[in-house]
Order: C-alpha cells, then structure tokens, then sequence
C-alpha cells in the first residue's frame, strides 16, 4: 500500500533524536497533507541507497514517544558468508530495559533455505554480530528477540537489489496455491471499511521510523477520513477535503487537502503482481500466518517492489505485509480489521478552511 507523494509545501521537520530521519519525515508529511492514507510511492528515478553495508532500522514506541531503535545490518547482504550484527540505541530518558543478549531467527521465504537460529551477545553498548551462511534462499525473515519478547521484525533480499541492483533476484513464475491466496487476500482488502494499523520504515541505512494509522472510509455513515500519528512526530487527521496537523508544542494547522484513498482502491498499487509464490507459516501479533511473496515490476508510475504478505489461511485477512523497493523497507502490520473505528477533528482544532479564514491557512495540495 503505497501513498502518492506530493512534495508540497511542510514548514519544518519534525524534532526527532535522529536527525537523518527528517527528509523522510518531510515527504510522509508531504503525501499526508496530500491526501493519501496508505506508503509512500517511490518514484521510478529515485536513487537508491549506496550504505557500506545494508542496515535496517526499527523504532519501538512507548505510548507517544520513541523508547529505542534496533538496527540490522547485514554485511555484504549478498549469498553466502554474512555478518549480521544488532545495535540497540535507546532514546535519552527513555525507560527501555538494558538488553545483554538477542535470538535472530532467520526464516527462508522461498527456495529450499533452512530456518536459522542465532544467540547474540550484546556489549555494554548494546551491540553485537554474528556470521552465519545465507544460502538457498533469496528472501528472509529475521525477527530479532529478547528475553522479554519479540523487539523487530526485517524482510531481507539476499542479494539486496538495493546494493547489487533489481536483477539481483530472480523473478520466479506463479504458483497456483500462492497465487489464489493473493487473490482471496486482495478481495479481503478491497472490502476493507475500517482499519488501524501500525508501519515500520528505514532507507536500508539506519533510518527509523514508526507510525501509526486508522481508517475508516465512511462506509458506516460517518466522515471518511483517517487518523495518523509517529511518535515525537507529525500527528494529522483528514475528514473528506480538510486536513488538520501538528508537531509536538505545536497549534494544529488546517489546510484544504485531497480525499482519501480508501482500501478499496489500494489493489492499484499491485498492479501487474507476479512471481507469486507460496512461502512458510510465521509469526505476527495477531497469531500464525501462511507467507506469499510476489513482485510488482517496474512502471511509468513507480519503482520495482517486492512483497511479501502474511496471510490468515482461515480468514484470507492480511495480517503483515513486507515491501522492499528503492532505499526503502517497510513493514506494515494491520488490526481490528472493520472494528469501532470514528475518525473525528482534532479536540481544540480550528475548523474547516472556509469557517477559520483568518486563524489558518488555505492551501491547495494537489
């Protein structure tokens, strides 16, 4: 699910403890002010990341601030001998328990690679590495655990087309089991009224960054809109054309914006989807998943991608969906799938445009 960017006018980034975060930061906020509820679209001619070694951030967030970020690198991220290391960096005054040791599970999405185990010893800096083999297969999942639970969870492309470019992995044909659950998943999603989820993104050089979103599409009487929120970050919500927004210690701004995009329409993302392929059972917050990878080829409209998506056999619901693309990971985790969800005008906020000529400021997005 990707957001159209628009690169329109944000006045300042967000006050965030990693400071390389804020060009990301700006076209998030760029493509929110926008109108667009779901990722960012990366555009064909953008250039990739060129990192020393492929390093993958996670943010984990303690209510509305930031506790700390666990960084995998993998190094040279290609088949064969790897050094996979972790830092934990946790933010200043953040309470994150001190972590000694982590467990990388490394599971194979495709080929006929073996699942790995990993026990990791950190320093007093909390950082550690291991060397481990990566072969038989081109797609991984590291989840990356402490012993108080799971801290991160990495979609890995061994070669990564980000370093040793798009050819890197093979496009493989359709098999009709993976290729069926894509499209029960895909009618699943189109259905979609409602919906909260939570996304991880890096650049592949360390860069972090958490959010949170929900949806409803006004399908149940009330204002399409949505709601979204990164902590120490930009916080918005858009009913129908009015977008409000904010930083921390901040007033909201209201501006005149586009109407979201609602799941039924998020299926143009994946157009031209294939490759698909049936993968093992994992893990997600919501319980035991069937994996599908697949790729959406390069276009006029966007760079190529690779996917993989988590997939309740039972239910068809996606539960997790992974993205590779240009200088960009993303994981994006979905919940309480046409629950209570009432997208409402921020408490204490200016109203529409037309009504607060005076205290806002107009703008046209487009």
């Amino acid at each position: 699910m990707n957001d159209q960017t628009n690169e329109a006018d944000v006045d300042e980034p967000p006050p965030r403890s990693m400071q390389r975060a804020w060009i990301v930061l700006l076209v998030i906020a760029a493509a929110l002010l926008a109108g667009a509820a779901a990722l960012i679209l990366i555009s064909r001619d953008d250039e990739p990341a060129e990192p020393a070694a492929l390093r993958i951030g996670w943010a984990i967030a303690d209510g509305e601030s930031l506790a700390a970020t666990v960084t995998l690198s993998v190094d040279p991220a290609s088949e064969g001998k790897n050094t996979i290391g972790v830092d934990i960096d946790p933010e200043a005054g953040s309470v994150f328990t001190t972590v000694e040791d982590v467990q990388i599970r490394l599971l194979p999405l495709r080929g006929d690679g073996e699942q790995i185990s990993l026990s990791v010893a950190l320093d007093d800096r909390q950082s550690g590495s291991a060397t481990v083999d990566l072969a038989g297969s081109d797609q991984w999942e590291a989840q990356v655990s402490s012993s108080d639970g799971v801290l991160a969870t990495f979609f890995l492309l061994i070669p990564d087309p980000n370093l040793f470019g798009d050819n890197a992995i093979p496009v493989l044909g359709d098999d009709p089991d993976a290729l069926a659950l894509y499209q029960q998943a895909s009618a699943n999603i189109a259905a979609w009224q409602r919906v909260r989820y939570e996304q991880q993104m890096s650049n592949g050089d360390g860069l972090a960054l958490i959010s949170f979103r929900e949806i409803n599409d006004g399908s149940d009487g009330s204002p399409a809109g949505f709601r979204y929120f990164t902590p120490g970050g930009l916080e918005a919500v858009v009913l129908g054309t009015t977008a409000w927004s904010r930083y921390p210690g901040e007033v909201w701004e209201v501006r005149t914006t586009n109407a979201m995009i609602p799941p039924s329409e998020w299926g143009g993302e994946y157009l031209g989807a294939t490759g698909f392929q049936l993968g093992p059972v994992a893990d997600s917050p919501a319980g035991p998943c069937r994996i599908i990878t697949f790729v959406v080829p390069e276009s006029d409209r966007q760079a190529i991608a690779w996917y993989a998506w988590c997939i309740d056999e039972a239910t068809g619901q996606v539960q997790r969906e992974s993205m590779i693309s240009r200088a960009h990971y993303m994981i994006t985790e979905f919940s309480d799938v046409d629950g209570e969800i009432l997208v409402e005008p921020p408490a204490g906020a200016p109203g529409t445009p037309e009504a607060s000529p005076v205290s806002v400021r107009q703008e046209s997005l487009n």
